[in-house]
């Protein structure tokens, strides 16, 4: 870089003293310089190879380089003085000198360091030999040297002479001899001539007769005797420092091998001391780890499933096969005494928990049977009630009692099988399962039902699904505003699947809320203290995980507040509903289908009396029922003032059989109007009642009446005022069932076509179909689903512990 750059300089002073016209070498020149300083930073760019002295000078040398652009650009496009040119090029060349310098201090201490040392006085010697080569050239390009250029001409001079001796005082004898023997000769002595004889013909004010070309050639001579010194100096100098590199990586070698051997003989010593450390320890681990994944996990389970649990604590982990008496044996006997301790508490907690389980299913069922009986009694109420202020009541009464039988179930579900007695063995229509779901909501009549699957769910799932829906509709309702309402809605997808939607406009949750509890409700958690906050969230999610149905609550899509919970029931749990009886079916096949023989009856209630299962045969879609009227008419008590009587609710569009029986019902204004005749002239035309506008008012004794079906009980009617024929068909039945009737086996006779209205259109017909007797099926299937259950609550005492419980309550 420095003979390059000296090369540029001399070019230079050329080029200024020439008339600034051969550009050709001063670019040559430069190229050269670039060249090389592109080597020297691409050098000095890997710092951890450089002390901090070297660092920064190679940044200042760096600096001034950067400088040297615009020193050509100004030297070519400018009458730039040739002095101050050849000051900015010393400049430069400093910062490069001052580098080498920086380079020869770091190794002065290496065996290396008197050849850098000497070839860094060499190099300084080459700079000011080039400096008075500059000056010469351009005193006799201008044959005038001015003083001030006189000054630099003795200074280079006197520097020269100075790295001359610094030289020698850093070389050996040979270098020395060397270099006299090469830096010497005419060429030599003709440059000192011409350095002197520009001096003194400076000092006389004469001009100057120095010849351009021969201090050009006489300069350029000894800079390369110099230069071949230095090649010299530096060969010796690689020599010695691959010498120094070979010696260092053998030493390194021999180090590292001493090292390597030192650590093997460590390594087995330390193998032969630790065999008896390592060998427990495995085994200690392996014990650990096989406790942990497996031989836990299973005692737990034991323990769960032991009738005793504290029996199981002893044999539960095994012990672990170290028996020595060292830290090791007495770690090993402290692991398997936390072990023991573990399990011993994990037994006493199944323990507790079978304990508090047992005692919340024993307080969930002592009132459930209860509650049970308390609804056969409502029900009894209800079929010989008249006063529709009074049914209005004993409506409300038993719902009160849906409700309160609902949250014993709920204790059930979360605490012990959740297989109740209120089993079904037909398949409901999804209809009814929306109604009975409604009908033990607290505020049924914010619910608007809508239907459009034609399918019925499976009798093991009706139960579960209704408690389910119940459960989301009662949050829905409790979460919203009293006069919003809550949208049930019922469609097949794709699949065959039955998706059930419940929307409110409530307050909503926020997206983590949803989440954690969609969470929930897919893998529903172990029980613990936040299940009384969130009660039915637990029993939705159990009701679902028993069945496989999918529950999902998301936030209403359109603008308005609230949450949709979906229910998604598999199409394996559905199946085709039973096709509807024919419009003009004979009375007692008709009252036969609508007594539900083949509903379970519910626990604690009994069978009903003879009358009442007689009072049930009477036809029930050629006339109206004086219960439907007298629920129409509580109903219609119930219903707020402000609430026009002709508003069709949502929740009761689909109950068109139940609206045609309240039709029937009247207070005595519309017998004049509207005979009682005419109904029986359109219903004998037709096969059906006639049917009356939809309205909200028969809600209440709708749901109730699909909420009985669903749980079994057996809805009775009776004839209205307005027809003494049913009076006299009625008459009829109770008679045939006095004690004197009665066959040897306790059940009634039944006399054919005895119960016949009188003129009754279907006289002819009923005498040509089979003599059919419902009440006697009926108390034959009754005797046999009373056997089947107390077999089952038999079979069941020997499981739950809780018999004698049981049978106080019932």
């Amino acid at each position: 870089m420095t003979d390059a750059l000296q090369a540029e300089r001399s070019a230079v002073m050329s080029f200024i003293h020439g008339g600034r016209r051969d550009i050709a070498s001063l670019v040559e020149a430069a190229r050269r310089v670039d060249t090389a300083r592109e080597a020297l930073r691409a050098a000095v760019r890997e710092p951890e190879q450089l002390n901090a002295a070297m660092a920064a000078s190679a940044d200042k040398a760096l600096t001034e380089l950067d400088g040297l652009d615009e020193l050509r650009r100004t030297v070519q496009q400018t009458r730039y003085p040739d002095v101050s040119a050849l000051a900015r090029y010393g400049q430069i060349l400093d910062g490069l000198v001052r580098l080498g310098g920086t380079t020869a201090d770091s190794v002065s201490t290496l065996p290396v360091g008197s050849d850098v040392a000497a070839l860094q006085s060499l190099g300084t010697a080459q700079e000011h030999l080039a400096t008075q080569t500059a000056i010469l050239l351009a005193a006799a390009s201008s044959r005038d040297l001015p003083p001030q250029q006189a000054s630099l001409l003795r200074a280079a001079q006197a520097r020269f002479d100075a790295a001359v001796g610094e030289f020698n005082a850093a070389a050996g004898p040979e270098l020395r001899q060397r270099y006299q023997d090469m830096v010497s000769g005419t060429e030599v002595d003709e440059r000192n001539r011409l350095v002197q004889l520009a001096l003194v013909q400076s000092g006389a004010n004469r001009p100057i007769t120095v010849d351009a070309a021969a201090a050009a050639r006489t300069g350029q001579a000894t800079a390369d005797r110099i230069t071949a010194v230095r090649n010299e100096v530096a060969a010796d100098a690689v020599t010695t420092t691959d010498a120094l590199a070979t010696a260092a990586r053998l030493t390194t070698v021999a180090v590292s091998v001493g090292i390597v051997a030192v650590l093997l003989v460590a390594f087995a010593v330390a193998v032969l001391v630790a065999r008896t450390i390592l060998r427990p320890l495995r085994v200690l681990r392996r014990t650990a780890l096989r406790v942990a994944e497996h031989d836990l996990p299973d005692a737990i389970e034991r323990i769960l499933e032991a009738p005793d649990p504290l029996a199981v604590v002893d044999t539960a982990i095994p012990a672990v096969p170290i028996h020595t008496r060292e830290e090791i044996g007495e770690v090993a006997r402290a692991f398997e005494l936390v072990h023991t301790v573990g399990v011993q508490l994990a037994a006493r907690h199944a323990v507790l928990r079978d304990g508090v389980n047992a005692g919340l299913v024993n307080l969930a069922r002592r009132p459930q049977a209860l509650i049970e009986r308390q609804l056969g009694v409502i029900d009894v109420l209800e079929r010989d009630e008249q006063d529709p202020d009074r049914l209005a009541k004993l409506f409300e009464l038993d719902h009160l009692a849906t409700r309160m039988r609902r949250n014993s179930e709920n204790l059930l579900v979360l605490y012990g099988t959740g297989q109740g007695i209120r089993m079904m063995t037909r398949p409901v229509t999804v209809h009814d399962v929306f109604h009975a779901a409604v009908s033990e909501v607290e505020h049924y009549t914010r619910v608007a039902t809508e239907v459009k699957a034609e399918v019925a769910v499976l009798g093991h799932v009706v139960k579960d699904l209704v408690h389910l829906l119940a459960e989301l509709l009662d949050n829905a309702t409790g979460m919203s505003e009293p006069t919003t309402k809550i949208m049930l809605r019922g469609a097949l997808d794709r699949a065959g699947n039955l998706v059930v939607e419940v929307s409110d406009a409530g307050v909503g949750m926020n997206e983590d809320q949803i989440k954690q509890y969609n969470r929930q409700l897919a893998a529903p958690p172990d029980l613990d203290v936040r299940t009384a906050k969130h009660m039915g969230l637990h029993v939705v999610g159990r009701l679902a995980q028993r069945h496989g149905i999918t529950v999902a609550v998301r936030a209403n899509h359109d603008l308005a507040r609230g949450i949709t919970a979906t229910v998604a029931v598999p199409a394996t749990l559905l199946t085709t509903p039973e096709p509807p009886a024919a419009p003009a079916q004979p009375t007692l096949v008709a009252a036969a289908h609508d007594a539900d023989l083949f509903q379970p009856r519910e626990h604690g209630e009994h069978a009903p009396p003879a009358t009442e299962a007689h009072t049930a045969l009477l036809p029930r879609s050629a006339a109206p029922a004086r219960r439907a009227g007298a629920e129409h008419a509580a109903a219609a008590a119930a219903t707020p003032a402000d609430r026009p009587a002709g508003d069709g609710d949502p929740a009761t569009e689909r109950l068109e059989p139940m609206q045609q029986l309240s039709g029937w019902f009247t207070d005595g204004q519309d017998t004049d109007s509207q005979p009682a005749h005419t109904h029986d002239a359109r219903a004998q035309a037709t096969g059906t009642a006639v049917a009356q506008p939809r309205g909200s008012d028969n809600a209440l004794a709708v749901l109730t009446r699909s909420r009985k079906a669903i749980r079994g009980s057996t809805i009775t009617t009776s004839g209205p005022p307005a027809d003494p024929g049913w009076d006299a068909a009625a008459n009829s039945i109770l008679a045939a069932a006095t004690p004197a009737g009665q066959p040897t086996d306790g059940l009634p006779k039944r006399v054919p076509r005895a119960s016949r209205v009188p003129d009754s259109p279907l006289a002819s017909i009923t005498a040509a179909r089979p003599t059919v007797d419902p009440n006697r099926t009926w108390e034959r299937l009754s005797r046999l689903q009373r056997g089947v259950r107390r077999g089952r609550e038999e079979a069941g005492r020997s499981t739950t512990g809780i018999a004698t419980t049981e049978a106080t309550d019932r």
